[in-house]
């Protein structure tokens, strides 16, 4: 009964989109527009309306009694999926929600989580306030946090990093871990790889044990950084380990306001207008596992994180605002959670992106 309930309803997603398509198309091409600009942006009005216009028949719909079961069908079909970039918002929500699968579980296109809260660096404008915070959270925690939500979620990549990963002291244990919950996922250890040299090869071994993929953040170019650079390079080499180099220095964002008045650097929130500063946002993808909860932005868990430890003042009290995904939530809170878009605690990030030189943060003596 429900695969003929279902393939009713894919046909009249079909009729819906593909036949408006259709018409729309051949009135499109009939028109003589000024410029191509013009054009893409009428058919994004179409393209939208169509889509309403489903959302609608699907809300009428006696079919099926849930909503979850409805996004279920046409969200995992490729026809529709290709409509949903002509609209800015639930663009957004794909770039988050890749499908969802039989037994309720919701399909992403990342996951991450920090494993550590400190770096062995302090690079001013770090979205995750590393050169601030310092620890690491324990194998047991992690192991129960991956227990948990392997079980609602299933990323296409699980990202593991911080702060620095390889500054925790069971990487090794924590990188197996995570293969063994995320057994579907791609595992990404995403690291500035300056500790290499000194992890043991139990490290090496549990990244080949799980087929990580190895991002490695390049923060300077510098002749001193560089020598020690190719060092953690020629390690992975030997290990017979491939690997990514993303050169960050070319592209590292200001996060946050700098107030220096006391002689040391101290973050400041932006207060921007949180709709202007979600446009410009470069972590929409960056769902995040913390404290045992989901956000939906990795930034406001860091920021949360900071200011619990009360290494951020009360000018951040904002970011308390924000209302994580707890353990007990459904397949239906993720989606809607997640398919969401600015909310008011975005506004803590500038309103555009800001490229600036990677510089080191002046801690406050004691």
């Amino acid at each position: 009964m429900e695969t003929l309930v279902r393939r009713e309803l894919i046909t009249h997603s079909e009729l819906f989109l593909i036949d408006h398509i259709i018409i729309h198309k051949q009135y499109l091409f009939r028109l003589k527009f000024t410029s191509p600009f013009q054009r893409m942006k009428k058919i994004k009005i179409i393209i939208t309306n169509s889509i309403n216009d489903f959302w609608a028949w699907c809300k009428r719909s006696v079919i099926y009694p849930t909503i979850e079961k409805i996004i279920r069908v046409f969200l995992n079909q490729k026809s529709f999926r290709r409509y949903l970039l002509f609209n800015g918002r639930l663009l957004d929500m794909m770039n988050r929600i890749t499908h969802i699968t039989n037994d309720d579980r919701i399909g992403l296109d990342q996951l991450e989580v920090d494993i550590v809260k400190g770096c062995n660096f302090r690079c001013k404008f770090c979205n995750h306030v590393s050169p601030l915070r310092k620890g690491c959270v324990p194998l047991e925690q992690l192991s129960e946090w991956f227990e948990t939500w392997s079980k609602k979620i299933v990323p296409d990549r699980f990202l593991l990093l911080g702060g620095e990963p390889l500054l925790h002291p069971e990487v090794e244990k924590v990188i197996l871990a995570a293969g063994t919950y995320w057994k579907d996922s791609q595992i990404v250890l995403i690291t500035n790889g300056m500790l290499f040299p000194k992890k043991s090869q139990a490290v090496f071994e549990a990244l080949h044990t799980v087929h990580a993929q190895i991002h490695i953040s390049k923060h300077f170019d510098d002749p001193e950084y560089n020598l020690k650079f190719q060092e953690s390079i020629a390690c992975l080499k030997k290990n017979n380990l491939s690997f990514h180099i993303h050169h960050s220095n070319q592209k590292w964002a200001e996060t946050y306001r700098i107030d220096r008045t006391n002689g040391h650097d101290k973050p400041l929130p932006f207060n921007s207008d949180f709709n202007k500063a979600w446009n410009g946002c470069i972590a929409k993808k960056c769902v995040t596992l913390f404290d045992n909860c989901v956000y939906r932005c990795s930034v406001i868990a860091a920021l949360q994180g900071a200011y619990r430890e009360k290494v951020l003042d009360h000018s951040w009290n904002v970011v308390n605002g924000y209302q994580p995904l707890s353990p007990d939530c459904s397949a239906y809170d993720i989606f809607v959670h997640l398919s969401s878009g600015a909310f008011p605690e975005c506004c803590v990030c500038p309103e555009h992106l800001n490229i600036v030189k990677p510089e080191q943060f002046q801690l406050k003596t004691a």
